[in-house]
């Protein structure tokens, strides 16, 4: 299977692809849900949202530490986006024991936006906090840097960093010393 690269040009098709916002999935509408400037926006939310979390960082589209979470933020603020203009937008009319609702869609928005908030939020700080840690200690070898996110598994490439933990980060032994 070929792998997606992600570069700030095929980033709008990625989110795209990745919410099925397609004018042939998208029956009722018979168009794209959302224009590209609503995801250019979201796309640079997500990045600034990023950069101004502490610890602050100033990366760019090209050097997003995760293109995962670059995806998933940008997914969560298109549905945000979205899920505003359906509430503002919703008109139930009722004639004749007919009942018409325009723009019902805001309560299944809300559940999509709780959970791509929570996923982004919690991945979000997990590198935050890895990103910290690499700044204060120079690069100290962690096996949080191989969690894979998407399906939860925790790949432990070694343990030198619990015989670390364990004799602590100035033990002789480790430093070389006496």
């Amino acid at each position: 299977m070929a792998s997606l690269i992600l570069v700030p040009g095929t980033l709008r098709e990625a989110v795209r692809l990745y919410m099925r916002d397609f004018s042939q999935f998208n029956a009722l509408l018979d168009a794209e849900e959302t224009p590209d400037s609503i995801l250019d926006l979201c796309i640079f939310l997500t990045v600034d949202d990023f950069n101004t979390t502490t610890p602050f960082t100033n990366v760019t589209i090209e050097s997003f530490p995760s293109k995962y979470l670059l995806l998933v933020g940008t997914v969560f603020n298109v549905l945000r986006s979205a899920g505003l203009l359906y509430s503002r937008n919703r008109f139930n009319y009722s004639d004749g024991g007919i009942t018409v609702a325009t723009s019902d869609k805001a309560g299944e928005y809300q559940s999509w936006i709780r959970e791509m908030q929570n996923e982004y939020e919690k991945k979000k700080k997990s590198i935050k906090i890895s990103l910290n840690a690499e700044r204060s200690y120079g690069g100290i070898y962690s096996e949080y840097s191989y969690v894979n996110y998407a399906g939860g598994f925790i790949g432990f490439l070694g343990l030198d960093s619990f015989e670390i933990l364990r004799r602590g980060f100035g033990s002789p032994a480790l430093t070389g010393g006496g």
